[in-house]
């Protein structure tokens, strides 16, 4: 990738490999979606392609193996402030992988996931989707959001206690 060298030759473990690709594209990108996610802790949602978000006036040439996607709401609130490589908070990079999912049972699936394996609250995703800025799928995921919160996600065991 241009602007990094590497001085070993052996394989890049897959955190080297987010590092590079960072530090590539350079000031302002940060690590989101799905990678960001894994990143987080969320299960079952792993790509192999690397997701960037960019702010909107940097133009990045295209790397293989590598998604870029602009943002022009892309603060602190969006970041995770001592973590590196940065990254975006789990619950922005949960609501970008639902707006950018093909179909509504994948965009469902990533919110539930979220919010079954305790990473996240109905009430965090949805906070991120009203401050998101501009997003296509909004109104999907706000009602999906809705469902979540009436099935009582939050609380899978619930029903094992009742």
């Amino acid at each position: 990738m241009p602007g990094v060298l590497l001085t070993r030759p052996e394989p890049l473990t897959r955190m080297q490999l987010l590092w590079c690709v960072v530090e590539s594209i350079g000031p302002g990108a940060v690590l989101g979606g799905a990678c960001a996610a894994a990143l987080g802790g969320l299960h079952g949602f792993a790509e192999e392609n690397v997701t960037v978000l960019v702010p909107p006036q940097r133009r990045p040439s295209p790397r293989p193996g590598v998604v870029i996607h602009h943002s022009a709401r892309l603060g602190p609130m969006d970041l995770c402030p001592a973590l590196y490589p940065p990254r975006t908070r789990l619950a922005r990079s949960v609501v970008d992988m639902a707006n950018w999912a093909t179909g509504p049972q994948n965009s469902h699936a990533v919110l539930a996931a979220a919010v079954y394996q305790r990473l996240t609250t109905v009430a965090e995703l949805r906070a991120v989707t009203r401050t998101r800025g501009p997003i296509r799928q909004r109104n999907m995921i706000m009602k999906m959001l809705d469902e979540l919160e009436r099935a009582d996600c939050s609380t899978p065991a619930k029903s094992a206690r009742q």
